[in-house]
């Protein structure tokens, strides 16, 4: 008799995310003859634990047979497809947020003037308010509720590690309670373990990392990278690492990571990862 047949996952307990990826797939071959193994990306078997890509960071990757069939975000339809299961009607929970939410940068400029828009350093205390952006207002979709409990499992014992080196780990910005941005920084050697991409100039024990840069859901999002960047600056002294590095990508003003960004804050080139990427980098 043959035995179950294996899909191999591997990914990045640096974004939440992932916590659901896994729930769905699980689901997704309940009753199937498939087994899952899923591997951090610092815990991978070689044939699959490729170097860190040149030009991406490594989120979640799904291979069959050694062959990669699904990546971010994982795809239901292409994933039978290749372990040639059928594909069923089942009506998933919408990934969307129900808000049409709009805060443009004329709201949050007067919210920021009269001290309705604040921000907050992300520390043991504040950890489980920020990462309610992710869960209930991301922009490109949310985690379905019954996964929210494994995102945060799967990423809460990353940031216990980030508590051994810094008391800080960056910023959110939070209006009338809800979180509408946040800038996550970690120690390099973290976020390489884990299969971001990092620069490679300056010493390792004195560099974060910037691994999240994001805002929510229906939020001026050229106006809210300015403020979280500007106001994570300023709090530079929060940090003993001494420098901050992060990869800028030039293109969509609006997109993730946006080369300008960092080029108006004072962060200058030091690497170049593709033809659109920039490892950037200043002094805290």
């Amino acid at each position: 008799m043959m035995g179950a047949r294996k899909l191999t996952v591997v990914y990045s307990p640096l974004c939440e995310a992932n916590g659901a990826f896994l729930g769905q797939l699980k689901a997704w071959l309940a009753g199937t003859d498939v087994e899952i193994e899923a591997y951090p990306f610092d815990k991978t078997p070689p044939k699959y634990n490729t170097p860190t890509p040149q030009a991406e960071n490594c989120f979640i990757d799904v291979f069959y047979e050694e062959t990669l069939i699904s990546s971010v975000p994982l795809m239901k339809e292409s994933i039978l497809k290749a372990l040639g299961l059928p594909l069923d009607n089942t009506v998933e929970e919408s990934p969307f947020p129900q808000s049409e939410r709009t805060l443009d940068e004329t709201i949050l400029r007067q919210a920021l003037l009269e001290g309705r828009l604040r921000f907050f350093p992300i520390t043991k205390e504040t950890l489980a308010q920020e990462m309610q952006m992710c869960l209930r207002h991301y922009p490109a979709g949310n985690p379905p509720l019954i996964y929210h409990q494994d995102c945060i499992a799967l990423k809460a014992p990353v940031f216990n590690e980030v508590w051994e080196y810094e008391s800080c780990a960056g910023i959110y910005a939070e209006l009338d309670g809800d979180v509408l941005g946040l800038l996550e920084v970690m120690p390099r050697n973290l976020v390489k373990t884990y299969g971001f991409l990092t620069g490679t100039r300056g010493t390792e024990s004195e560099t974060l990392c910037i691994t999240c840069y994001e805002v929510a859901y229906g939020v001026s999002r050229v106006f809210m990278l300015d403020e979280l960047m500007r106001h994570l600056l300023q709090m530079g002294n929060a940090f003993s690492a001494k420098k901050i590095e992060g990869v800028g990508i030039l293109g969509c003003r609006d997109g993730f990571n946006p080369y300008w960004v960092y080029e108006k804050y004072g962060f200058r080139s030091v690497e170049q990862l593709s033809k659109n990427s920039f490892v950037m980098q200043r002094s805290l």
